[in-house]
């Protein structure tokens, strides 16, 4: 899977590539509606969300997706932070119910139980967000829900 972009690629409604510097490679991305995709429900807080496309279709299963604050700057972590998706809803809206929303509803929208397996991206080294301060108050809101 390509790696999160640092900041939201602004172009994608005219370009849907975007270069990727670790694999020396184009990817093809996808701006995700906030409401067919509920963004607002899975990931709270979240301005914008971006999924990854297969290079060539049926490629691969999986696929990234990616979220940003209003500042167009990726979310590193907490309840927002977009992850790896094992089954793309464009490979198959069914199985990516069952293995992307159902282990969500299992955590309870606990997203620190969730990123232990599905940990958010940031393999280009991105600056941690949100602040210290901010993730530790999502950490104590979602544990205690």
């Amino acid at each position: 899977l390509p790696p999160c972009p640092c900041t939201y690629p602004t172009g994608l409604v005219y370009n849907d590539r975007v270069w990727d510097p670790l694999n020396r490679h184009h990817y093809r991305w996808r701006e995700i509606s906030l409401q067919s995709e509920r963004v607002d429900i899975y990931r709270p807080g979240a301005a914008y969300c971006i999924r990854s496309l297969s290079v060539v279709p049926k490629m691969t299963l999986s696929s990234q997706q990616c979220c940003y604050d209003d500042r167009r700057r990726l979310l590193t972590r907490g309840w927002a932070a977009g992850t790896p998706a094992l089954v793309s809803p464009e490979a198959s809206v069914h199985l990516s119910r069952v293995t992307e929303r159902l282990p969500w509803l299992a955590c309870k929208g606990d997203f620190s139980r969730y990123h232990l397996q599905r940990p958010p991206d940031n393999r280009l080294n991105c600056s941690v967000n949100p602040s210290d301060e901010e993730y530790q108050r999502q950490v104590l809101l979602a544990t205690n829900y």
